[in-house]
Protein backbone atom coordinates (compact mmCIF):
# COMPACT_ATOMS: atom_id res chain seq x y z
CA UNK A 1 0.00 0.00 0.00
CA UNK A 2 2.82 2.41 0.84
CA UNK A 3 4.49 1.92 -2.50
CA UNK A 4 1.31 2.78 -4.43
CA UNK A 5 0.75 5.82 -2.21
CA UNK A 6 4.32 6.88 -2.80
CA UNK A 7 4.10 6.52 -6.57
CA UNK A 8 0.82 8.44 -6.65
CA UNK A 9 2.42 11.18 -4.55
CA UNK A 10 5.48 11.35 -6.77
CA UNK A 11 3.25 11.73 -9.82
CA UNK A 12 1.49 14.65 -8.16
CA UNK A 13 4.83 16.15 -7.15
CA UNK A 14 6.11 15.82 -10.70
CA UNK A 15 2.96 17.52 -12.03
CA UNK A 16 3.30 20.39 -9.54
CA UNK A 17 7.01 20.75 -10.27
CA UNK A 18 6.29 20.77 -14.00
CA UNK A 19 3.76 23.57 -13.51
CA UNK A 20 6.27 25.60 -11.47
CA UNK A 21 8.95 25.16 -14.13
CA UNK A 22 6.50 26.14 -16.89
CA UNK A 23 5.49 29.29 -14.99
CA UNK A 24 9.12 30.29 -14.47
CA UNK A 25 9.87 29.74 -18.16
CA UNK A 26 6.81 31.77 -19.14
CA UNK A 27 7.96 34.57 -16.85
CA UNK A 28 11.40 34.68 -18.50
CA UNK A 29 9.87 34.71 -21.98
CA UNK A 30 7.44 37.44 -20.93
CA UNK A 31 10.27 39.59 -19.57
CA UNK A 32 12.34 39.12 -22.73
CA UNK A 33 9.37 40.05 -24.94
CA UNK A 34 8.60 43.08 -22.77
CA UNK A 35 12.20 44.30 -23.04
CA UNK A 36 12.21 43.72 -26.80
CA UNK A 37 8.89 45.56 -27.12
CA UNK A 38 10.21 48.48 -25.09
CA UNK A 39 13.40 48.67 -27.17
CA UNK A 40 11.38 48.51 -30.38
CA UNK A 41 9.11 51.33 -29.16
CA UNK A 42 12.19 53.45 -28.44
CA UNK A 43 13.48 52.86 -31.98
CA UNK A 44 10.11 53.80 -33.52
CA UNK A 45 9.94 56.92 -31.35
CA UNK A 46 13.49 57.87 -32.41
CA UNK A 47 12.62 57.46 -36.08
CA UNK A 48 9.51 59.63 -35.70
CA UNK A 49 11.52 62.37 -33.99
CA UNK A 50 14.28 62.16 -36.62
CA UNK A 51 11.68 62.42 -39.41
CA UNK A 52 10.11 65.48 -37.80
CA UNK A 53 13.53 67.14 -37.54
CA UNK A 54 14.30 66.39 -41.18
CA UNK A 55 10.85 67.61 -42.29
CA UNK A 56 11.28 70.89 -40.39
CA UNK A 57 14.70 71.42 -41.91
CA UNK A 58 13.29 70.67 -45.36
CA UNK A 59 10.53 73.20 -45.01
CA UNK A 60 11.59 75.99 -47.36
CA UNK A 61 10.47 79.02 -45.38
CA UNK A 62 12.03 77.72 -42.17
CA UNK A 63 15.30 76.52 -43.65
CA UNK A 64 15.90 79.07 -46.42
CA UNK A 65 18.59 80.86 -44.40
CA UNK A 66 20.26 77.54 -43.67
CA UNK A 67 20.12 76.55 -47.36
CA UNK A 68 21.75 79.84 -48.43
CA UNK A 69 24.46 79.43 -45.83
CA UNK A 70 25.22 75.87 -46.97
CA UNK A 71 25.43 77.01 -50.61
CA UNK A 72 28.25 79.38 -49.72
CA UNK A 73 29.99 77.06 -47.33
CA UNK A 74 32.53 74.57 -48.54
CA UNK A 75 32.04 70.99 -47.61
CA UNK A 76 28.29 71.16 -47.05
CA UNK A 77 27.91 67.85 -48.88
CA UNK A 78 30.46 66.30 -46.59
CA UNK A 79 28.63 67.59 -43.52
CA UNK A 80 25.36 66.11 -44.75
CA UNK A 81 27.10 62.79 -45.34
CA UNK A 82 28.65 62.85 -41.87
CA UNK A 83 25.31 63.78 -40.25
CA UNK A 84 23.60 60.99 -42.19
CA UNK A 85 26.21 58.54 -40.93
CA UNK A 86 25.75 59.75 -37.37
CA UNK A 87 21.98 59.27 -37.57
CA UNK A 88 22.45 55.84 -39.14
CA UNK A 89 24.91 54.79 -36.42
CA UNK A 90 22.52 55.93 -33.69
CA UNK A 91 19.71 53.92 -35.25
CA UNK A 92 21.96 50.87 -35.66
CA UNK A 93 23.07 51.18 -32.04
CA UNK A 94 19.45 51.11 -30.83
CA UNK A 95 18.66 48.05 -32.95
CA UNK A 96 21.86 46.34 -31.86
CA UNK A 97 21.08 46.90 -28.18
CA UNK A 98 17.55 45.55 -28.59
CA UNK A 99 18.83 42.44 -30.38
CA UNK A 100 21.61 41.94 -27.85
CA UNK A 101 19.13 42.10 -24.95
CA UNK A 102 16.76 39.69 -26.73
CA UNK A 103 19.65 37.31 -27.45
CA UNK A 104 20.81 37.41 -23.84
CA UNK A 105 17.30 36.76 -22.54
CA UNK A 106 16.87 33.86 -24.96
CA UNK A 107 20.17 32.33 -23.80
CA UNK A 108 19.03 32.63 -20.19
CA UNK A 109 15.78 30.84 -20.98
CA UNK A 110 17.60 27.98 -22.73
CA UNK A 111 20.04 27.66 -19.84
CA UNK A 112 17.14 27.64 -17.35
CA UNK A 113 15.38 24.88 -19.26
CA UNK A 114 18.53 22.72 -19.18
CA UNK A 115 18.99 23.25 -15.44
CA UNK A 116 15.31 22.58 -14.72
CA UNK A 117 15.46 19.33 -16.73
CA UNK A 118 18.52 18.21 -14.77
CA UNK A 119 16.76 18.96 -11.48
CA UNK A 120 13.69 17.01 -12.53
CA UNK A 121 15.81 14.10 -13.77
CA UNK A 122 17.79 13.96 -10.51
CA UNK A 123 14.62 14.10 -8.43
CA UNK A 124 13.09 11.36 -10.55
CA UNK A 125 16.19 9.17 -10.21
CA UNK A 126 16.20 9.73 -6.45
CA UNK A 127 12.55 8.70 -6.16
CA UNK A 128 13.05 5.61 -8.30
CA UNK A 129 16.17 4.50 -6.41
CA UNK A 130 14.58 5.03 -2.99
CA UNK A 131 11.48 3.11 -4.12
CA UNK A 132 13.72 0.29 -5.35
CA UNK A 133 15.62 0.22 -2.04
CA UNK A 134 12.33 0.01 -0.11
CA UNK A 135 11.13 -2.74 -2.43
CA UNK A 136 14.29 -4.76 -1.87
CA UNK A 137 13.89 -4.34 1.90
CA UNK A 138 10.36 -5.74 1.76
CA UNK A 139 11.31 -8.71 -0.40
Amino acid sequence: VRWTEYTEGSGRRRTVLGKVVHRLQSLCVSRAFSQWSSNTSDIVRFRIVAKRVIDRMSNLWVSSAFVRWTEYTEGSGRRRTVLGKVVHRLQSLCVSRAFSQWSSNTSDIVRFRIVAKRVIDRMSNLWVSSAFVRWTEYT
